[in-house]
């Protein structure tokens, strides 16, 4: 995990702290690096052997996914719901469409500029390269 991808914001007082998934391993509590006050691990996805915090601010790029290391154009990031306050999608940056396994299991498209909501479980086929959420 790099430290870019580890960011996320504290529930208390709204900074971005550190996702360490070595200390939640060995059974100690997050704690927000400004306030100190225990913060909940963050929802993540798990691609080949990479893991990245899904925050307001997270971002896909290439490399994410095996490709070049270009950070000009995301391939990805995390969108509000215009309807629903606190549920967020991924959203499809990228110019191809991906797939989505639905809660029934059956392959649901991701187009150019769509979202999936972003969910425990959910699984993203970024075509050859497939992506995991932990919420």
């Amino acid at each position: 995990m790099t430290f870019r991808d580890s960011l996320y914001e504290c529930g208390h007082c709204k900074r971005e702290t550190v996702y360490d998934r070595e200390v939640l391993a060995s059974g100690s509590e997050l704690r927000c690096a400004w306030c100190q006050r225990p913060v909940a691990p963050p929802a993540r996805m798990k691609i080949g052997s990479q893991v990245v915090a899904l925050s307001p601010r997270a971002r896909l790029y290439p490399h994410h996914l095996g490709q070049t290391a270009d950070f000009s154009a995301p391939i990805a990031d995390l969108a509000a719901h215009p309807e629903k306050p606190g549920v967020w999608g991924l959203r499809n940056l990228s110019s191809k469409p991906w797939s989505s396994l639905g809660k029934d299991g059956q392959p649901r498209p991701v187009e150019p500029g769509k979202s999936v909501t972003v969910r425990d479980g959910l699984v993203v086929q970024f075509g050859p390269v497939q992506g995991v959420v932990k919420a």
